[in-house]
């Protein structure tokens, strides 16, 4: 189930493509990108990562399946909203993520149990 749950938290995903900010304190550069996405009336998960390549990855495959299906929202954003039941660290081929989960059906996943693709 939780990669159902994941795969539907992708397959809206793909609306996004990652963002760029710079710090107004600083002159670095952070990298952050994000995917909120909501599907159907009830699921509801936010995806951040450093590595944009795989946010614009995921968010491109989750596009096409989002379309295909007609349903649910992406938001693209550097940041994903405050509010979340659970949260996971998930770090797998490389790539680390937080997944932030909102709902009560989302939230009951095991983080051991998300898989990043």
């Amino acid at each position: 189930m939780n990669k159902i749950i994941v795969g539907a938290v992708f397959a809206v995903a793909a609306l996004f493509t990652a963002c760029e900010t710079t710090s107004s304190s600083d002159s670095t550069t952070s990298n952050l990108a994000s995917c909120d996405i909501k599907v159907g009336l009830e699921i509801h998960s936010c995806v951040e990562s450093e590595n944009t390549a795989y946010i614009n990855s995921q968010c491109a495959d989750a596009n096409a399946e989002a379309t295909q299906a007609g349903e649910g929202t992406a938001v693209i954003g550097t940041k994903c909203p405050a509010g979340a039941k659970k949260t996971c660290e998930v770090t797998q081929k490389g790539v680390t993520a937080t997944v932030y989960l909102y709902d009560n059906l989302t939230a009951m996943a095991n983080c051991d149990g998300i898989e990043l693709d």
